[in-house]
């Protein structure tokens, strides 16, 4: 499998942050069935997160998952190949939590969202916080920069 070193990552940052994941998901449309490699359930919008890795963005894949009221990550592969917790919990902080109070992880401090505003950005659609530009912070891809091109997911 393509992306089987970041969806372990995954699967071990669920069991430790006690978050909800589901690999592979698949969304139905009325022109196709779309599969994307891993959903994260309630970060990044009330429907949760699909990723895409950089490496194979399709802009389909992305308007889809979109349009169906999921936030689309790309995230880089070198950087999402190994769990690490810090980076982790720092990237979903980043998406927000959408989820029910009551089942908000512990080791979540940030807000929890009833929905999301968003806005359009070079042709793309992000919420208000999430356009780089923007931020007053470093992007968290400045906090933990990818390892050499030998730790790259092939």
């Amino acid at each position: 499998m393509k992306n089987e070193k970041i969806i372990d990552a995954w699967k071990e940052a669920s069991i430790d942050l006690k978050i909800d994941i589901e690999t592979p998901f698949f969304l139905q449309t009325d022109r196709k069935l779309v599969k994307y490699d891993l959903l994260i359930k309630s970060f990044g919008s009330k429907k949760g997160t699909v990723f895409i890795t950089t490496d194979d963005m399709s802009e389909f894949e992305f308007d889809t998952a979109q349009m169906f009221g999921f936030y689309c990550s790309a995230l880089n592969p070198c950087c999402y190949n190994k769990y690490n917790k810090e980076h982790f919990i720092d990237t979903l902080t980043d998406w927000g939590y959408f989820g029910r109070s009551q089942s908000k992880p512990n080791w979540y401090t940030g807000h929890i969202y009833e929905s999301v505003k968003l806005k359009t950005f070079l042709g793309k659609t992000f919420s208000k916080n999430r356009i780089m530009q923007n931020r007053s912070e470093p992007c968290i891809w400045d906090k933990y920069p990818c390892q050499s091109g030998t730790d790259r997911q092939k």
